[in-house]
């Protein structure tokens, strides 16, 4: 285990076995996303990645006193550190679209934007009727 410096100063340890893990996850959802013809576990890459930060998340919590208010504190920070790039990327896909993409997918891309910001995008298909790979 390797230890390096987080942002307030405190040491935290680097599991080499889960960024090992990790780097599988990555690996298959890129080829899914690169439309690998023979590779269609991309989304197996994406429930690792739920596994092991659900796996991270207990670990934090239960090294610590556990309090509401702590537990408060941990998903603002969580909360502060993931929305405003979420957002920053869901513009800027938007921005990128309306510049670089054919008209007929530039409402689509305006359409999704309402399901990325409530954080939804993975019920869209119900709404719409469609299969998971449609």
């Amino acid at each position: 285990m390797e230890k390096t410096d987080e942002s307030r100063g405190k040491m935290k340890e680097k599991r080499e076995d889960l960024q090992g893990i990790r780097g599988v996850a990555i690996l298959f959802v890129l080829m899914m996303h690169l439309k690998q013809d023979s590779f269609r576990l991309g989304f197996i890459g994406v429930d690792m990645f739920f596994v092991l930060s659900g796996f991270l998340m207990t670990k934090i919590l239960m090294s610590k006193e556990v309090s509401l208010k702590s537990v408060g504190t941990f998903y603002i920070r969580r909360f502060k550190r993931i929305v405003p790039l979420y957002m920053l990327l869901a513009v800027a896909t938007y921005i990128y679209g309306y510049f670089f993409i054919l008209p007929p997918d530039r409402k689509q891309i305006a359409d999704d934007l309402f399901w990325v910001y409530t954080y939804s995008s993975n019920i869209q298909p119900v709404f719409q009727k469609l299969g998971y790979w449609d």
